[in-house]
């Protein structure tokens, strides 16, 4: 079970909210995750809504004591691709809003939060760490930057700053306590989660199926067809991959025809008064 990112960075500087953020979904199902944060800690992003997605939050509101902001973390599954525009609600007055995320492939296709931290300070280069409960988990977070950020290195994070300088970071498979270290540190307020795949079928195809006739005995009867009818390797999203099945048909009006090398074979009369 893996994540992976597609697509382009999203990003949008409210001033003031609400108002909106421009998406280019890439596939139907795909998870996108945005990061909503509000400069008050009375007034926050309390909606999403459009955008070809439907949206839940995902994280739980955070709100500073050191920062008075307030973020949450929304999770969106693609209904519609190409250019689509989401709309970002508050809960009431005219706070600035920072928000950024990022479109996810999954080979589940569902997903949960797992864990969660908040960074709430006055300056660092280490976002949390986070211990997933399984493996292959998502790392993703988004921190207000007192300065600009400064991507790092820590091995299997892509870095992002957006063009208020503020810093969003992500790692796709996360399979032990992780945390991203930055190149700067002036990163004083935000959210970081891990999301977890639930579920266990890969695909949101549908199921088809091969079917192969062959012959059997049928005792009184002689040789009767059976299919035999079993699903190719696709499997339904929510169903996966059913058992084959053996079908014989019930033959009405059948009678024993003439031998043929010793062996009996089935012909279907036709009902009196009726054409073939």
């Amino acid at each position: 079970m893996t994540f992976t990112p597609v697509g382009s960075f999203l990003q949008a500087a409210l001033n003031p909210g609400p108002g909106t953020i421009s998406l280019n979904n890439q596939g139907i199902g795909n998870l996108i995750l945005l990061a909503a944060y509000s400069d008050s800690s009375t007034n926050w992003v309390n909606s999403v809504t459009g955008g070809g997605a439907t949206w839940t939050q995902i994280s739980t509101r955070f709100t500073g004591s050191t920062n008075a902001r307030t973020a949450t973390i929304w999770a969106g599954t693609v209904t519609a691709t190409g250019a689509q525009t989401a709309t970002l609600g508050i809960t009431g007055g005219s706070p600035n809003i920072r928000a950024a995320g990022l479109e996810f492939s999954s080979t589940v296709g569902s997903w949960a939060l797992d864990v969660q931290s908040n960074l709430d300070g006055t300056g660092t280069n280490t976002w949390p760490s986070l211990t997933p409960s399984g493996s292959g988990e998502l790392y993703f977070g988004f921190a207000i930057d007192s300065g600009s950020a400064v991507a790092g290195a820590t091995s299997g994070y892509t870095y992002h700053s957006t063009t208020q300088g503020n810093g969003a970071a992500w790692n796709p498979s996360v399979s032990a306590a992780s945390a991203p270290v930055w190149g700067d540190s002036g990163h004083v307020f935000g959210s970081m989660i891990l999301v977890k795949e639930t579920g266990g079928v890969a695909h949101n195809d549908t199921a088809a199926l091969t079917v192969t006739p062959v012959m059997a005995m049928k005792k009184g009867v002689g040789l009767v067809p059976v299919l035999t009818v079993a699903p190719a390797r696709v499997m339904t999203k929510g169903v996966g991959v059913k058992p084959a099945a053996t079908v014989t048909p019930r033959l009405a009006n059948t009678v024993l025809g003439p031998a043929r090398g010793g062996a009996q074979y089935p012909r279907h009369h036709l009902a009196k008064g009726r054409g073939r």
